[in-house]
């Protein structure tokens, strides 16, 4: 199974980071959200062929690039890591929205028939 996971190029805590992160994760300690900053923890992961969860880390995302905070992203594999951009993820949420509509049309068009 493939997941994709967000965590941040700058292990310096800033008050800008944990703000964000707080907005995210409300229930987490600062001083947790500081020791994953510290030691390069994945902050957020999601299936790769989970819709909301690709479509929650693209607003979390968003959120750390309008604070000016650097990402690093990776697609893990069963076997192997793999660096991945903001556009191919975005282009991954934009293909799975397009096949779930195709679903949804295809249902409605056999019940139909």
């Amino acid at each position: 199974m493939n997941l994709f996971e967000l965590s941040l190029a700058d292990t310096t805590v800033s008050a800008s980071m944990i703000k964000v992160l707080r907005e995210y994760f409300p229930d987490t300690s600062i001083g947790e959200l500081k020791r994953r900053i510290e030691s390069n923890d994945v902050i957020f992961s999601c299936s790769g062929g989970s819709y909301d969860g690709k479509k929650s880390m693209m607003k979390m995302i968003q959120s750390l690039n309008h604070e000016g905070i650097p990402i690093q992203l990776c697609e893990q594999t069963d076997s192997k890591t793999y660096p991945l951009t903001v556009k191919e993820l975005q282009a991954f949420t934009n293909r799975g929205r397009a096949i779930g509509k195709q679903v949804i049309e295809d249902m409605e068009n056999e019940a139909d028939e």
